[in-house]
């Protein structure tokens, strides 16, 4: 290869996809540490939706970008909340048309808006990322049984700055993929050492 002259180009052929990490079943361990499994955002930049986005035009954008969850931002770029898929595909829409601001007049879904049915920041519950670093996946996995939810954010408050940074993001998802057995699976687990069990047996193997 030439060792100064610019790079060879080339077309692009077919219909290009954008790259996403794959997580091989079988590939994370309980024992591993919380941040192997945690999306770090200095690394991987968040994708953010427009608070006026239309929801259902905000959940083909998810589709096409492989992601369940968006962070919302308002008209002047600041992070005013966050929205995930089954927020725009659970009950919170059809709540959001039984609003009192529907009452006078019929509301549709196309009209409801991001901003509608996000959970705000103020409303946001957070893991610190120095507890994180100290942890371990089975912590982090406890963690979701306990609150119930898919998604699990970090937050970091640097002491130079003191201001609050976004700074990762756990996936049940992708911790199921990681892990070979679902969270809900390992809910029957009461211990560590049940948990290491229901992974060396998986649920419907040999069936």
């Amino acid at each position: 290869m030439n060792t100064t002259g610019a790079l060879p180009r080339l077309s692009i052929p077919g219909d290009p996809v954008l790259a996403r990490p794959v997580v091989p079943t079988g590939t994370i361990k309980l024992d591993d540490l919380a941040l192997n499994a945690m999306t770090d955002f200095m690394q991987a930049t968040p994708i953010t939706v427009n608070g006026d986005t239309p929801i259902d035009e905000t959940l083909q954008y998810m589709i096409h970008a492989g992601v369940r969850l968006l962070f919302v931002t308002g008209r002047d770029s600041r992070l005013i909340g966050l929205i995930t898929s089954n927020d725009i595909q659970g009950e919170k829409p059809i709540r959001r048309m039984q609003a009192i601001e529907c009452m006078d007049r019929t509301c549709s879904r196309r009209e409801i808006l991001v901003r509608d049915i996000m959970t705000p920041v103020a409303s946001w519950e957070a893991l610190d990322y120095g507890v994180v670093r100290r942890a371990t996946v089975a912590h982090v996995v406890a963690t979701f049984k306990a609150v119930g939810r898919r998604h699990l954010l970090v937050v970091e408050r640097p002491a130079q700055s003191g201001q609050c940074i976004v700074r990762g993001l756990f996936s049940a998802s992708w911790l199921e993929r990681g892990l070979g057995l679902s969270i809900d699976a390992m809910c029957v687990a009461s211990s560590f050492a049940d948990i290491e069990k229901a992974l060396a047996h998986p649920h419907g193997e040999g069936d």
